[in-house]
């Protein structure tokens, strides 16, 4: 059966474009369990939905122009065979044959026709009639329990630059919580707010929300009552003593939405200034545990993604040390699609551009990701901001999606069966997301359904040094840094460390095992392993596996919630910072360098780039004006993220490094790379013994009669 075809140019096209929303850690797929084992590598994917906005209206194809197989309902794409008179067509996944005609794609617009030929193609759904006419909701919900008078300043600020970017079209709220749940009538200029008391314990509230303010005044359409929107936002006042009702809150925010079906489509900006220490879900525990309190969030959660309700959670905290319980209510966020962001200060405080630059993107409703893989593997953990729909397998919702929202898959073989090219087909990976959008170019709609459908194949590899080879670093890196935070949060953070060294230890020895006979080599000769040596290394420092921040729980789950999110290059960045020279004109000479870079000041090179994902630091060799090149390259670089990079320029010849030389807690790299080799050498001569006794055991076996056989 014919492929769709592309030529080379189309194909490169193609893979540059796919590339931004879905990688692989490996580009050639073990071809079974045993090669993958011995590769020591971690096999699984990233994927980033909306990294590409929704596609133009040229290029949507409707749903009846995308065929579907009768056998595991995947979708028609490229790599699927037609035969020449196209009445069947052969599956690229579960490798049947449907014996269904194709459509005839030749009669397609230029636009369409192309995109009906790539990889990742873009499909208006059909709405439910249930959600037509839907519009977004956007609500802010705010702590006035303990915050000060400068807190209170940012958080008005961070609203306001939200409502600067939102369409006008949309429904905006206010509420307020402490020790009452505050309702702010928005249909007037003058603002009226409107008490609901939170009782002691888990007594909850006298009244439901909607018996107290209709849907018609609590929700206002924003280009009708902006005035009033921002009369009501400068009114919040801070409360009159520090009880804070947030799981009330969050719970009979959450019954008002079941009661109104009609809001599908919700956005709420939780502003919080501390633990909740009144009604139900309190958090004001003097533990630090990094583990939840109780599972209230979580099912309040849980209540909330199928509701269509994203969380997204702002802390500022009033004091260094006060703990607000993140630990208990994150799920908030982490199972609807929500951003958690901690900050430690107001001083310097980047809440309302991290704010404006999240509404700056696509931000998605309601989403499904569905994942679907050739038989012979399927998805073992998925890392993310996301919920497991409860019914069907590889199907996860998301209540929310904005466009720097990542999440990852690892993979694991099904059964002992080989990656085989069965009729031609490479193991395929199909990735279907369903979404609603904010579409402003329609007349009367506000949010349009999408369908993007994302198909990629790999190559099979037959050997541990072929696996290697086609190693994408980044991505596997990130695969790693997501257990090892799980593991932190199941085994603690000793253990963790442990499993670090000890998954880095087995890497190595079975890279020798396998390519080089079992004599150890020189780790700098490999690439991959020299690059995951030094990620590792950078995380074996790194806060995430710090006991110092074992009892600094907000923290270390803010770190959690926000690493789980991103791609693996800005994750990369978080953990292993970014090193690149420029020259004096503002061009890049290299880049992927060393952290301890204090000696990369060659003779072509001016400046020096260290990018830590918070904050970027410039170095220069002697005073000069920094090149708009430089700065061209710098502003790219602080857009591509969801949080505002602090810029640090440096003097003229200081010096830096972030090896930790010099701490006597930390081992430098090329210590650590000493202890690596000195702990896999060990390793080989106690294999290497071990299978002596092996097959001096086979040959003992051979030669040796037991009695009852002589």
């Amino acid at each position: 059966m014919k492929r769709i075809g592309l030529d080379k140019e189309e194909e490169d096209e193609d893979e540059e474009e796919i590339s931004q929303v879905l990688k692989t850690s490996l580009e050639d797929f073990p071809v079974n369990s045993t090669i993958k084992e011995r590769s020591g590598l971690l096999w699984g994917m990233n994927l980033n939905p909306l990294a590409i906005s929704p596609l133009k209206e040229e290029e949507i194809l409707e749903e009846k122009e995308l065929e579907r197989c009768s056998e595991c309902f995947a979708y028609f794409n490229r790599y699927s065979g037609v035969n020449s008179s196209k009445s069947e067509w052969f599956c690229s996944l579960c490798r049947c044959i449907n014996h269904e005609p194709v459509m005839d794609r030749s009669s397609f617009a230029p636009n369409k026709k192309m995109r009906a030929s790539q990889s990742l193609m873009e499909v208006r759904i059909a709405e439910d009639s249930s959600n037509v006419g839907g519009i977004p909701l956007f609500l802010s919900l705010v702590d006035v329990s303990s915050s000060s008078s400068s807190m209170l300043d940012v958080v008005k600020e961070s609203i306001i630059s939200q409502l600067e970017i939102l369409p006008e079209k949309s429904l905006f709220g206010l509420i307020t919580f402490g020790d009452s749940i505050g309702l702010y009538d928005l249909s007037h200029s003058i603002p009226h707010l409107l008490h609901i008391p939170i009782l002691k314990g888990e007594a909850g509230c006298y009244v439901q929300i909607q018996e107290v303010l209709p849907l018609s005044r609590l929700f206002v359409k924003i280009e009708d009552n902006k005035e009033n929107i921002l009369n009501a936002i400068a009114s919040i006042r801070i409360s009159s003593n520090e009880s804070n009702g947030f799981g009330t809150c969050v719970e009979y925010l959450l019954d008002y939405f079941e009661v109104n079906p009609v809001l599908k489509f919700n956005r709420v900006s939780v502003f919080i200034s501390g633990p909740c220490n009144h009604g139900v879900g309190r958090t004001d525990d003097s533990s630090h545990s990094l583990l939840p309190l109780s599972s209230f969030y979580k099912e309040q959660a849980s209540r909330a993604s199928d509701l269509g309700v994203c969380f997204d959670l702002y802390l500022i905290k009033p004091k260094e040390d006060t703990e607000m319980g993140l630990a208990t209510f994150k799920f908030l966020s982490l199972s609807t699609g929500g951003n958690v962001r901690l900050y430690r200060s107001t001083i310097d405080c980047t809440l309302p551009q991290d704010i404006f630059r999240q509404y700056s993107g696509t931000i998605a409703f309601n989403s499904l990701v569905r994942i679907r893989t050739s038989k012979e593997f399927t998805v073992q953990s998925v890392y993310g901001h996301h919920k497991e729909d409860e019914k069907n397998e590889n199907l996860y919702q998301l209540a929310g999606v904005d466009s720097f929202q990542s999440i990852s898959f690892q993979f694991q073989f099904t059964s002992g069966e080989s990656l085989m090219t069965k009729g031609g087909s490479l193991p395929t990976i199909q990735v279907a997301f369903a979404y609603y959008f904010i579409n402003e170019k329609e007349d009367e709609r506000i949010l349009e359904r999408r369908l993007r459908v994302i198909t990629v194949q790999r190559n099979v590899s037959r050997s541990v040094k072929s696996t290697h080879k086609s190693a994408n670093a980044e991505i596997v890196f990130g695969l790693l840094t997501q257990k090892l935070m799980r593991s932190v949060l199941d085994n603690g953070f000793k253990e963790s460390q442990l499993f670090l060294m000890d998954w880095l230890t087995i890497l190595f020895t079975q890279y020798c095992e396998n390519v080089n006979d079992g004599v150890l080599i020189d780790i700098r000769t490999s690439d991959l392993l020299m690059s995951l040596a030094r990620f590792a290394h950078s995380l074996s420092v790194n806060d995430l596996l710090s006991t110092q921040l074992q009892n600094q729980s907000d923290l270390w789950n803010s770190y959690y919630s926000l690493y789980t999110a991103i791609n693996p290059e800005l994750l990369r960045n978080a953990i292993y910072p970014s090193v690149i020279s420029l020259s004096e004109d503002g061009k890049i000479i290299a880049d992927n360098l060393p952290p301890q870079f204090s000696s990369l000041f060659f003779p072509n090179v001016s400046f020096i780039i260290v990018d830590q994902l918070f904050s970027i630091h410039v170095y220069q060799k002697e005073e000069a004006n920094f090149p708009s090149e430089g700065k061209q390259f710098l502003n790219q670089s602080r857009n591509s993220r969801p949080i505002t990079s602090k810029l640090v320029q440096h003097a003229a010849g200081e010096k830096g490094g972030i090896d930790g030389e010099g701490s006597e807690n930390v081992k430098s790299f090329e210590s650590f790379l000493k202890h690596l080799e000195s702990e896999a050498s060990k390793l080989l001569l106690a294999n290497e013994e071990e299978e002596e006794k092996e097959e001096k055991s086979k040959v003992w076996s051979a030669t040796v009669r037991p009695p009852w056989e002589a």
